[in-house]
């Protein structure tokens, strides 16, 4: 069953992207990619399990993603993210803090309150807000930081009054069923002159792109493979990603910790007249391309002026 999008895009299922040669193709060399990062034996023979189990569900849930979990589990993929995560953080955090205003700022979908640590430790003031509460930020604002936290329902205007400097939105805007609400809810709580940072997976990305910032051999090599995707199928392969993260390596049972997925995909020039008609000026966007080995999607990075 085909879905539309935010952007009006129809989104296939999981299983039909499969129908694309191509697809399977780059999503197989990409998986490699992934799984030699993790320093996992036999990647061949977890990629022909995913990818059996993702071309032949009936309920995507129960026949997918419960099984390839408990199949990554088993081979000892998941435990190994983690590590491998354990500097996200940091790098995020060294690709937004160039662009940060002095003085407060606002941490809109702050997952699990690392990135929004990291500016409080920069000596921001800094509020941590998301619609759901992540394991880590109970720890992170009561023994840690002593951070605000503000949990707040989706679709409902987040119930804060006070005016910040900069406000970020981090791979957010896909996540949420209608982005227009989102950033024009966060812009609310910015005050004028100040920032709204966003980073957020795209497709639309030409062969000829070239990186603001680079990070190793193998990063250059997914980039210039997603690139080489004809624009479509970028889109394509950004659906499987990011399902395949937040919904099978990150599979939980209970509905209320089970990542948004809308596939609210744009390309770079689709998000910069999205934010212009919403009264906000672009006034960078860097291309960090495939920046996270584990999480390969190729992002970009804006700095909106309210």
């Amino acid at each position: 069953m085909t879905r539309i999008n935010f952007f009006h895009q129809s989104v296939p299922e999981i299983c039909d992207l499969f129908k694309d040669e191509v697809i399977r193709r780059y999503v197989e060399s990409t998986l490699a990619y992934v799984l030699n990062e993790l320093e996992i034996e036999e990647p061949g023979r977890i990629i022909d399990e995913v990818i059996e189990l993702a071309t032949t569900y009936v309920n995507i849930e129960r026949d997918y993603e419960k099984p390839a979990h408990d199949f990554l589990v088993k081979e000892g993929v998941t435990e190994k993210i983690p590590e491998k995560l354990s500097n996200r953080a940091e790098l995020i955090y060294s690709q937004i803090s160039p662009h940060l205003l002095p003085g407060l700022v606002l941490d809109m979908g702050c997952g699990d309150g690392k990135v929004g640590e990291l500016a409080y430790l920069d000596r921001h003031a800094v509020t941590l807000a998301d619609v759901y509460e992540h394991k880590n930020i109970l720890d992170l604002c009561t023994r840690r930081s002593g951070l605000d936290f503000v949990l707040f329902e989706q679709g409902k205007e987040v119930p804060i009054t006070e005016k910040y400097d900069n406000a970020l939105l981090l791979t957010v805007n896909h996540h949420s069923n209608n982005p227009m609400q989102t950033t024009l809810d966060t812009a609310r709580l910015v005050r004028k002159g100040g920032r709204i940072i966003v980073i957020e997976s795209v497709y639309g990305i030409k062969t000829e792109q070239e990186e603001d910032i680079h990070y190793g051999e193998r990063s250059a090599m997914m980039g210039l493979n997603f690139k080489l995707l004809d624009h479509e199928k970028q889109m394509f392969a950004n659906i499987f990603f990011d399902h395949f993260y937040n919904r099978v390596i990150h599979y939980s049972d209970d509905p209320k910790n089970k990542v948004n997925v809308p596939f609210n995909f744009c390309t770079p020039g689709g998000w910069k007249m999205f934010f212009e008609d919403l009264g906000l000026e672009q006034e960078r966007v860097v291309y960090l391309g495939n920046d996270q080995l584990t999480v390969p999607e190729y992002h970009t990075l804006h700095v909106l002026k309210k």
